[in-house]
């Protein structure tokens, strides 16, 4: 089955994608289907231009894809700045180079777009794991910083979190996990707590993204040699991560208790 998609004529930036889906049909709960995505206008170096991409289908609504393929769908060209520093064009000058050979963001949200609007699910029940699982033989770190490029590049207008949650996403499939971002420990604080907090998440990402206009080639090269505790600490200039993270924590916990309080002197 070949799904044709109408885009909006401010998606002609991006690169033609072609989207083959094939659906397996053994009735059983846990079904999924391939899609294979073929962009012509990519260089034919490295990796099979065609990538294949797995969906595990769960029955439970992924609220996180959710929120991303909505995004996704009403986007606009993306003209907004961040602060006074205008968004880089990564179609041309030395980013073009840290990646050449993978899909961008547009093709990989097309293709899901085309895979949710294919399936048994209405908007609003989207898959409890969408596991979006890359083949191409790189390590995940080069990935991710392929993706964050292929973000902007792609004109895709998602907010710094959905950014940041966008290549968790991809990398760890499923819901984010801030391992991902391979930050093991900060101090003595467990990551693990982070997960679920999007605060915390779109607050690190505008940072992290902030950092990567101002000195992109040589942070994606430091991301991609696992220094990415370090470029987090200087990116937030001389306040402590581990501080700032756990205070930040601290702020989402008391909100639900200060609610509570109100609902009970009412």
């Amino acid at each position: 089955m070949t799904i044709a998609l109408d885009l909006p004529a401010a998606a002609t930036t991006a690169p033609e994608v072609e989207f083959h889906a094939t659906h397996s049909s053994e009735g059983c709960e846990e079904s999924s289907a391939v899609v294979s995505v073929a962009s012509p206008n990519e260089p034919e170096a490295g990796p099979s231009q065609a990538e294949a991409l797995t969906y595990s289908v769960r029955t439970t609504a992924n609220h996180v894809m959710d929120c991303v393929l909505a995004e996704f769908r009403a986007r606009p060209v993306v003209h907004t700045r961040l602060g006074n520093v205008p968004l880089p064009d990564f179609n041309a000058g030395e980013a073009r180079v840290y990646a050449p050979r993978f899909w961008d963001l547009n093709a990989v949200f097309r293709e899901g777009d085309a895979y949710m609007r294919s399936s048994q699910y209405t908007p609003g029940e989207l898959p409890d794991e969408v596991q979006l699982r890359s083949r191409v033989s790189c390590r995940d770190v080069k990935f991710k910083c392929d993706f964050v490029y292929s973000y902007f590049r792609g004109q895709v207008a998602l907010s710094f979190g959905r950014v940041l949650i966008g290549v968790l996403l991809v990398l760890r499939g499923g819901f984010p996990d801030v391992k991902s971002l391979q930050v093991e420990d900060i101090g003595e604080f467990d990551v693990a707590s982070l997960i679920g907090v999007p605060v915390v998440l779109k607050w690190l990402a505008t940072k992290v993204i902030r950092k990567v206009i101002r000195d992109n080639s040589q942070v994606i090269a430091r991301l991609a040699s696992n220094e990415v505790k370090d470029v987090l600490q200087e990116a937030i200039s001389d306040q402590d991560l581990g501080s700032v993270l756990k205070d930040a924590l601290a702020a989402e916990d008391a909100k639900p208790a200060s609610s509570g309080k109100r609902k009970s002197s009412a």
